[in-house]
């Protein structure tokens, strides 16, 4: 405890940070850093898979092959925090739900570096063909999933509900099959921040994209095989 001098000259009592929750934030920044990472590998990851799809180019297909494997670590590495800090620091409440919501988050972008890794598969194979036409679409849809998993992992770790709602509104969340957010909302706002129930409904949304992403790459392979 610390003393702080009023106006009047006496001196008030200020408590001092307890220990415990000192201990508790620095190991939360050190998860919160590990996500970002994760999602920042992952964006890099499906720009690069999209690129080399686009320009025909194995050896970038071949890079993100074998990039993966960082993803999978840092996602090992990360699990491997929070289970630690839930071990020693004991968090309760909207505390540990959080931790695991990182977790959870964790688990998706370890996800997405695969589906990326299936897409720069599927580049790979088709770089020797000759392209038909362009690709219009593709690269849209991977550009807006790099710019999702940017936005989403951001306003996660800062727990930002602004953030979240604009990420979440720059593809209509009423094409989840669940319905619309508002109503994923109603059901669990008791029990949870509303900030990590949006980030976590955006994050479905992403892995809607993220499946539609590999498919169209399956549809892209076939489609040459076949003309």
């Amino acid at each position: 405890m610390t003393d702080t001098t009023s106006a009047s000259g006496e001196h008030a009592p200020v408590e001092a940070p307890h220990p415990m929750r000192s201990a508790y934030d620095r190991e939360l920044a050190e998860v919160k850093d590990h996500v970002l990472r994760m999602g920042s590998l992952v964006e890099s990851q499906v720009r690069g898979a999209i690129s080399a799809l686009v320009a025909h180019d194995a050896e970038a297909a071949s890079t993100v092959i074998t990039n993966d494997t960082t993803i999978n670590d840092v996602q090992r590495q990360t699990t491997e925090l929070i289970t630690l800090v839930i071990a020693t620091q004991s968090p309760v409440a909207r505390d540990l739900r959080y931790l695991l919501t990182l977790d959870h988050v964790s688990y998706e972008l370890e996800r997405m570096g695969d589906h990326a890794k299936s897409v720069a598969k599927q580049a790979r194979k088709l770089a020797p063909t000759v392209p038909l036409k362009d690709y219009v679409n593709l690269p849209k849809l991977g550009t807006l999933v790099a710019d999702q998993v940017r936005g989403i992992i951001r306003a996660l770790v800062d727990i930002d509900e602004t953030q979240a709602r604009a990420v979440a509104a720059v593809y209509p969340i009423q094409h989840l099959q669940q319905g619309q957010v508002g109503e994923f909302v109603a059901d669990r706002v008791i029990d949870q921040p509303l900030a990590v129930l949006l980030q976590a409904e955006a994050l479905r949304h992403g892995a809607a994209q993220r499946g539609a992403l590999f498919h169209l790459g399956a549809e892209v392979e076939f489609d040459a095989a076949h003309h």
